[in-house]
């Protein structure tokens, strides 16, 4: 049995969306538990997207890019859905590589 198994496959939408974002909940102490996690593919490179709530207790939400060798976060106190975070992820990049960076 091998140690490891590799995959690889391309972005879809090439327009830059969400790259095989995948979501997992369940429910723990009868309050719903959500995880949302994925890449988004940008003009500066790819954003890792990562987006948790537990139902009455806590919510965030954390984008991650790295550029010169040095990674970059930015987090919110807010769940976002996928497509949320597609968006979030895009304005991250470009705040990162022109210099707006203000997280």
């Amino acid at each position: 049995m091998p140690k490891h198994q590799d995959e690889n496959y391309s972005p879809y939408p090439k327009s830059g969306g969400g790259v095989a974002f995948e979501t997992q909940e369940d429910y723990q102490d009868g309050r719903l538990w959500r995880d949302i996690e994925g890449w988004t593919q940008t003009p500066y490179g790819y954003v890792r997207c990562w987006s948790t709530s537990f139902e009455g207790s806590y919510q965030q939400t954390r984008l991650s890019i790295i550029k010169d060798g040095r990674m970059h976060d930015r987090r919110f106190n807010k769940q976002y859905t996928a497509r949320g975070m597609v968006t979030k992820a895009k304005q991250f990049a470009k705040d990162v590589f022109e210099g707006k960076n203000d997280a």
